[in-house]
């Protein structure tokens, strides 16, 4: 009798499964993006929403770049295309189209039997992203096929591999965009404390965007190789230190000396010359070699 029973109460359950599976949803259909940051180290899987696409230039060899934007639709999939339009978000922009990027398409497709697409945007690297954030500011409006999804949004607890921001409209999605180059984290060099007169010191002595694009331009390392050892190991640095300072100074002999932006002579271990924090070359060549 209790096995017999517990074949019912089996079957029972099953039932109920097979009941909640083939139950449709119910909510409204829209539109949302979509969009996941977290720890390069982590997985998607565990990556928060995000209502920000980060873009940095100065870890990317071309000048333009394609970033794909996450938009989702919430309720079941469809057996056709179904288009979603979006319009600029004209207060979270500071971006010039056809400068910064191209023009921002006006909408997409969720193609038929999915809920996702992935709108491309094209940026290009210009002079104004070398000192600040270029922000471009894009919202999804309402179709047909789409109304608008989580206008607070409130984050799932189980994903927590990055920020979480709680409460943003998910209609709504900044892409920011720089160039600002920041000494990396493998640089041998500085100044012992940026104070008028304190020398650079050691392989690089004090970092600068102009320095670092030197380097690049006589060597085959890009700023994303900086970033960690390997392949920026103590060795490879002091490398291309001696290559840094070979060609600075067959530029003084040449009679063009290279300086920094404050004035003082680009410096690295192996010129004859020192380089003071805060005070320029006066412009005198001097016969380092006679």
């Amino acid at each position: 009798m209790k096995n017999v029973y517990s074949i019912i109460v089996i079957i029972a359950s099953l039932s109920i499964a097979c009941e909640r599976e083939m139950i449709s949803y119910s909510g409204v259909e829209g539109v949302y993006f979509a969009v996941q940051a977290g720890r390069a180290a982590g997985s998607e899987k565990g990556w928060p929403y995000s209502p920000y696409t980060d873009v940095e230039f100065v870890k990317i060899e071309e000048d333009t770049h394609t970033v794909n934007i996450k938009i989702m639709a919430t309720g079941e999939t469809k057996s056709y295309d179904r288009p979603f339009l979006l319009l600029p978000y004209a207060d979270s922009t500071t971006a010039v189209s056809g400068v910064d990027h191209e023009a921002i398409p006006a909408g997409g497709i969720i193609p038929a039997g999915m809920t996702v697409a992935y709108l491309p945007i094209v940026l290009h690297r210009t002079p104004a992203m070398a000192t600040d954030v270029v922000k471009i500011g894009i919202r999804l409006v309402e179709n047909d096929h789409f109304r608008l999804t989580f206008p607070s949004w409130g984050a799932p607890v189980d994903l927590t591999d990055g920020t979480i921001y709680e409460g943003f409209d998910a209609s709504k999605h900044i892409i920011r965009v720089n160039d600002v180059l920041v000494q990396p984290a493998q640089w041998m060099g500085g100044f012992y404390q940026y104070e008028a007169g304190n020398p650079e010191f050691n392989v690089f002595g004090a970092f600068t965007r102009k320095k670092f694009q030197v380097i690049t331009s006589i060597s085959e390392y890009a700023y994303v190789d900086f970033m960690t050892s390997p392949p920026m190991t103590m060795g490879i640095q002091t490398l291309l230190g001696r290559r840094l300072a070979d060609y600075l100074i067959a530029e003084y002999k040449a009679g063009r000396a290279i300086t920094e932006d404050d004035g003082r002579l680009m410096w690295a271990s192996g010129c004859p010359w020192k380089s003071y924090a805060g005070i320029p070359w006066d412009g005198v060549y001097i016969d380092y070699w006679q």
